[in-house]
């Protein structure tokens, strides 16, 4: 509300400059609450005993408070919650200190009791002279966005368990599935340097080579789930699909 100014002047023209000037300050106040009413922030001015003296809609929206209710009214604990008083108050009296705005992240109250994780950007208000007559604070609730980084810090943790664990499972298997392949190729590599007939080589050769071709399935799996880990005695072995599909056929002839 703009003060009544009485001039003492009964010059007309005097009178209808300071008509003038009263309405370009309506004017510019007008302009100045609709910025601050469109702001994206809740937007709080509190005085030295700390009680709260303008209130904008996105404080409104912000903290379920109307503005008429929230006037008048202790910022602290209005607002903030109790397990934050310290740190909150720490920030307040840094913004006084130093004269700049301090930034602090804490948990605040809404209307219904639900939390809110805010960040509060605290300046301190002073007048001409340097008198202190206040504090404007401007909250942010950034509770949405620090769960959704929660959630994907929690993400990101699974996906690395489970992706530890496979390479686990997959070291154990490997080895596992190694052990008794090589006592296999091992043992064909004997008899295939003994004395037999044609048939029985045959039979060893189809043996051994089988073994060898597992042996390269084997080290192409643990070679694609182990991109990432991959170990020098996990080495991946070429094979040619046309030799299995080869074998197969001879096998089948047999």
């Amino acid at each position: 509300t703009m003060p009544q100014t009485k001039s003492t002047s009964s010059d007309p023209q005097d009178q209808e400059r300071l008509r003038t000037l009263e309405a370009a300050l309506l004017d510019s106040q007008m302009r100045l609450r609709g910025f601050y009413d469109a702001a994206p922030l809740a937007i709080l001015q509190w005085s030295r005993e700390g009680r709260i003296t303008d209130w904008n809609r996105m404080a409104e929206a912000t903290f379920g408070y109307a503005r008429e209710a929230a006037i008048g009214r202790k910022l602290v604990p209005l607002l903030i919650h109790p397990d934050e008083y310290t740190p909150f108050s720490a920030a307040i009296t840094e913004a006084l200190r130093s004269g700049r705005a301090s930034q602090v992240t804490c948990r605040s109250l809404h209307v219904n009791g639900g939390d809110l994780l805010c960040e509060w950007r605290n300046v301190p208000l002073r007048t001409a002279r340097g008198s202190l007559i206040g504090v404007i604070s401007l909250a942010l609730d950034v509770t949405a966005r620090v769960r959704a980084e929660e959630s994907l810090r929690q993400s990101r943790d699974m996906a690395e368990r489970l992706s530890q664990a496979k390479t686990e499972f997959m070291a154990t298997i490997s080895h596992e599935l190694r052990t008794p392949l090589n006592g296999i190729l091992g043992m064909s590599q004997l008899l295939l340097g003994m004395p037999m007939d044609g048939g029985e080589k045959e039979c060893v050769r189809v043996i051994d080579e089988s073994g060898r071709l597992l042996l390269g399935i084997i080290n192409a799996i643990v070679g694609y789930t182990e991109l990432d880990a991959i170990r020098p005695e996990d080495s991946i072995e070429e094979f040619s699909v046309a030799e299995i599909l080869a074998l197969a056929a001879e096998r089948h002839g047999h």
